[in-house]
């Protein structure tokens, strides 16, 4: 049983937009990649980063954790937060 073009065995950045917008792989990596340049904006010590950081917290593990890639990636922005006294 050989793979068809476009099927599940194609690796993600072999694929035509077409493809990749029908690809929920694709999706997912777009997804990681933008929470994971988001993260470290929301670190800092004032009152108003802290509140954004909880918040994000609050939703990340059904929201967001499940449908990213690779999830133990946030764990350097959790450890980040914890260093920084926002989450006690």
């Amino acid at each position: 049983m050989g793979k068809t073009k476009g099927g599940p065995g194609l690796r993600l950045h072999k694929m035509t937009i077409h493809q990749s917008l029908h690809s929920l792989g694709s999706h997912r990596a777009v997804f990681t990649r933008a929470w994971l340049t988001l993260l470290p904006r929301l670190s800092g010590r004032s009152e108003s980063f802290k509140a954004l950081a909880t918040r994000a917290l609050d939703i990340m593990h059904r929201g967001i954790l499940p449908h990213l890639t690779r999830p133990l990636l946030v764990m350097d922005w959790i450890g980040e937060c914890v260093d920084l006294g926002q989450f006690h």
